[in-house]
């Protein structure tokens, strides 16, 4: 940001499909480097603004006449309908003891450790919602390998998920898995295969040229068939109109990831119905991370949401 501004330029221009990722302080960032000074100081800024619904308001005002917002539905409104659904499971039982265990764990250790044992925590038990193997891979108990074992713990997210995708794929239908943890992914694709069933995988490890081989072949592909994405290296940039399912395995903290790793296939060329599982572990810190999805959700509304109608009117 500081090297952004150092340009010398005579006029400015600030592109982005999410200016509000994480807190307030985004838009002023991005609106001082466009007209510095106009929303007052960093300082300043935290001063005069709040979650406050009055002051939400107040800014989305200020922020107005420098909008110009291009929504999907005004850019392709021919588009066929999306429809998203949360997908709220139990723990299995071995997964519920393994969580439990985990969490107490966590707690004892954040007296003692502070910041950076919560991030590692977060992390672990994120890790337990996906699949335990993930965690007893972390934690050194067992030596990271995707190979499925007669005694591994077990899945309440990969059972539902194995479950849903057979019929999907019987009806023939195709689908976008996203997840954060490429380890899960290794794990999903193993039970893929020994289902015979076909699928492609873009993580972070896949490269450019490979990643644009990859979605010719899904999108050509006549069978019914899976893809494995990273959300974070392959959420954006692709266009994966062949499916029309997509499931979001592992909520991400920011709502704006998971939408832009839906839009892969919910763009122009899709002449299918979409549909988005978000899965969910109950009682665990997914719900959290959901709660937070929702804050966010409600702060660009209220900040950016009808800018372009108030500097128009």
């Amino acid at each position: 940001t500081q090297a952004v501004k150092l340009v010398n330029a005579t006029q400015r221009i600030a592109l982005s499909g999410t200016p509000l990722e994480n807190r307030l302080l985004d838009l002023w960032s991005i609106v001082d480097f466009l007209n510095p000074g106009y929303l007052g100081t960093r300082e300043q800024f935290r001063e005069r603004y709040s979650n406050k619904a009055e002051d939400l308001e107040h800014l989305r005002r200020r922020l107005a006449p420098l909008i110009l917002r291009r929504t999907k539905l005004a850019v392709a409104p021919e588009l066929p309908a999306r429809t998203e659904e949360v997908i709220t499971l139990p723990f299995a039982d071995d997964q519920a003891k393994i969580y439990a265990k985990e969490l107490a764990a966590a707690r004892a250790g954040l007296q003692q450790k502070g910041t950076m044992e919560l991030l590692a925590a977060i992390t672990r038990l994120r890790q337990i919602c996906c699949h335990p193997k993930l965690w007893l891979e972390s934690v050194g108990i067992q030596e990271r390998k995707s190979k499925i074992t007669a005694d591994d713990p077990s899945s309440a997210k990969l059972d539902c998920l194995l479950d849903m995708l057979g019929e999907l794929l019987d009806e023939g239908h195709s689908a976008l898995i996203f997840s954060q943890f490429t380890s899960m992914l290794a794990i999903i694709e193993e039970y893929l295969k020994q289902r015979q069933v076909t699928y492609y995988k873009i993580t972070g490890e896949t490269s450019t040229d490979d990643r644009a081989m990859v979605v010719r072949e899904f999108n050509a592909d006549e069978r019914p068939a899976v893809c494995l994405l990273s959300l974070r290296a392959a959420g954006v940039g692709l266009t994966l109109t062949k499916a029309d399912y997509v499931f979001i395995y592992d909520p991400w903290w920011n709502p704006a990831v998971e939408n832009q790793a839906i839009d892969r296939t919910h763009r122009i060329g899709q002449t299918k119905p979409v549909i988005a599982y978000r899965l969910v572990a109950q009682d665990s810190i997914e719900e959290k991370v959901l709660s937070l999805q929702d804050e966010k959700r409600r702060l660009f509304a209220a900040t950016l949401e009808g800018g372009t109608d108030l500097a128009s009117s």
